[in-house]
């Protein structure tokens, strides 16, 4: 069975997405995503002009220039900070990725949590994309209230609520952008509003993303290789689960109903799950359409602008530590515990709230929510428990073949399933450093070493079902 792979916290779920743990979305299914993308051809091939001239403008042209301009530049990190037509090479990429839509922002964002691979002035350039992204013109934006609460509220109560709306959006992300409001019987609100003519555009980019795999898996494998095909990995299939997450952060209907599934467990509130407390915001489902949602305002500072650590007093570095730990201990709550996680935890969708209980992580943005299965949370505790403590990864390989996490050709071929574990302990030999055990008060839990983890997890990429 195949599920879409899932993000826990912001470094940790980009290096666990190599893993061949399958995490279920909750929502739509790669058929849907399939079916509803067969575009006319002449769609994908307008959507890729629009990219390469893109591509062309805001980063070959800009890049070129700078290297003819100031020479090879002596360290990636360099090249990063050099600037043309007023911005940096950072800044090119950056708005070039803005300029192509929730698909590719998707990589920046991404890309933007990874800083262990990322040269420092990208990984800063690209934080943007998170929430500071280029609003749309906010005349539009209303219009787009009017229309879609046009039918659920009076003529006097839409006009009293536009007038409450903040002039400029508060936030603009990919998908769409916030404004607060005020509602008499509820008091503030947050009010999202989409982009115009979003879902178009990531059709058009399925289109073409799928044919550009296609043609690549067609290439045939040199004979050498004893593969049909160039590259072993299914692009097609790569291409419609990630195209189903972002046609999932496009339905703002199901991520009213993620916020409420999300809150009823875990909200500090009412929330009936006892190891996790945090801030969800309150759905105002009736006023929640395709392109609009309303909630509850939630006061409190995003973790991604906690500010410099340097800068900082003691007793604000002590709480900033404190939400860190309380988002680690959210998200293994929710993947070991629930199985209901959000999947998009980055710095921007996390809050630092004063509440009644005091200070509380709060979370903001539930267009993705993924569920674990119950079979797959025990095989995750085991793994570890084999991995950290037995030191046994042939025990490793054998629990991912008994819950059919890895294809049936492996687990039927004792060389396959030989050569996987052999695989996972050259991994975990270079990603776990275990303390010296003949050392006074040392214990038997080894040292994650991060830096070394995206590249072992995707030597494993090969065995994934």
């Amino acid at each position: 069975m195949k599920w879409a792979n899932s993000m826990l916290t912001a470094s940790f779920a980009q290096s666990l997405a190599f893993l061949p743990f399958p995490l279920s979305s909750t929502t739509l299914s790669r058929e849907k995503v399939s079916t509803s993308s067969q575009l006319p051809d002449s769609a994908a091939f307008d959507r890729s002009k629009q990219v390469l001239e893109v591509l062309a403008e805001d980063i070959l042209r800009p890049f070129l220039v700078s290297t003819i301009a100031h020479g090879i530049p002596s360290s990636w990190e360099h090249f990063w900070t050099v600037e043309t037509f007023n911005r940096t090479n950072a800044q090119h990429l950056v708005h070039a990725l803005e300029r192509l839509g929730p698909t590719y922002v998707k990589f920046g964002q991404a890309l933007s949590t990874r800083q262990d691979i990322v040269p420092q002035p990208l990984a800063d350039a690209l934080e943007k994309l998170q929430d500071d992204m280029a609003p749309f013109d906010n005349d539009e934006a209303r219009d787009i209230l009017r229309e879609e609460l046009g039918q659920t509220l009076s003529r006097e109560q839409l006009t009293a609520f536009l007038s409450s709306l903040s002039e400029k959006p508060v936030a603009a992300a990919s998908i769409g952008q916030v404004y607060k409001g005020y509602l008499p019987d509820r008091g503030d609100v947050a009010v999202k509003i989409q982009r115009p003519y979003l879902r178009s555009v990531v059709e058009q980019d399925t289109a073409m993303l799928r044919q550009i795999a296609i043609w690549v898996e067609a290439i045939p494998g040199i004979p050498a290789s004893n593969q049909d095909s160039l590259i072993a990995t299914k692009l097609v299939d790569a291409v419609d689960e990630f195209m189903a997450r972002v046609r999932e952060e496009l339905d703002y209907q199901n991520e009213a109903g993620n916020m409420e599934k999300f809150g009823e467990l875990y909200c500090y509130r009412n929330g009936t799950y006892p190891d996790v407390k945090v801030v969800v915001p309150i759905i105002h489902k009736e006023l929640c359409t395709d392109s609009v949602l309303v909630m509850e305002w939630i006061e409190g500072e995003k973790l991604a602008s906690v500010g410099d650590p340097t800068m900082l007093d003691e007793a604000t570095r002590l709480e900033n530590l404190a939400m860190v730990e309380a988002g680690i201990a959210a998200t293994l709550s929710q993947l070991l515990g629930t199985g209901l996680m959000h999947a998009d935890p980055h710095t921007g969708n996390l809050l630092k709230v004063q509440t009644d209980q005091g200070l509380l992580l709060g979370f903001l943005d539930f267009g993705m929510l993924s569920t674990v299965p119950e079979n797959v949370r025990d095989a995750l505790v085991c793994a570890v428990a084999q991995l950290v403590f037995a030191r046994d990864t042939q025990a490793v390989a054998d629990l991912f073949g008994e819950l059919d996490l890895i294809p049936a050709s492996v687990v039927n071929d004792p060389t396959e399933r030989l050569a996987l574990a052999q695989a996972l302990d050259a991994v975990f030999r270079d990603i776990l450093l275990y303390p010296d055990e003949t050392a006074e008060g040392t214990t038997l839990v080894p040292i994650l070493r991060f830096d070394k983890l995206l590249a072992g997890l995707s030597l494993l990429a090969h065995w994934k079902a």
